[in-house]
């Protein structure tokens, strides 16, 4: 004993369905318009901040196409990575990364997880790369940011 093909095809049925596609068309709809908000109106980067345990240690501009090291064992002593430096010589706790053509890229850590490694370029203001285990943020910062704004004073 089956269903009769006309309780498949009520009318409740049908409107669901067509609610279904309206739910999602709009909300397709909604993300592609954050989408672009957000990347119309991002800022290109001036400095990347450095922060070691919460506090800000450096800033470099992003126009230097350098690399540097960040040793740990020495409090978050920041010092230009030579390509003669010996391997052996890097600290036991470590960040290495690069700043070429206005971005930021972590080459090498000696953290376990690696995910500071793994993540993309930043160049665009509050875009950040942070390494958990070493307790290391490099954040973006644009033209003229300040530490306050309106509600925060």
């Amino acid at each position: 004993m089956g269903l009769s093909p006309q309780i498949w095809k009520s009318s409740t049925y049908i409107n669901m369905k067509k609610f279904d596609y309206i739910l999602i068309v709009s909300t397709l709809v909604i993300a592609t318009v954050f989408f672009l908000i957000f990347h119309v109106f991002k800022k290109p980067g001036a400095t990347v901040k450095i922060s070691v345990s919460g506090t800000q240690a450096h800033e470099i501009s992003l126009s230097e196409n350098q690399t540097y090291i960040i040793d740990f064992d020495t409090y978050g002593e920041l010092s230009l990575l030579t390509d003669d430096a010996p391997r052996s010589s890097y600290a036991s706790n470590y960040n290495i990364f690069e700043i070429k053509d206005g971005k930021v890229k972590m080459l090498e850590a000696s953290c376990p997880d690696k995910y500071c490694v793994k993540h993309h370029e930043i160049s665009n203001a509050g875009e950040t790369i942070i390494c958990l285990p070493n307790k290391l943020v490099l954040e973006i910062s644009g033209h003229g940011d300040t530490k306050l704004d309106g509600i925060s004073e």
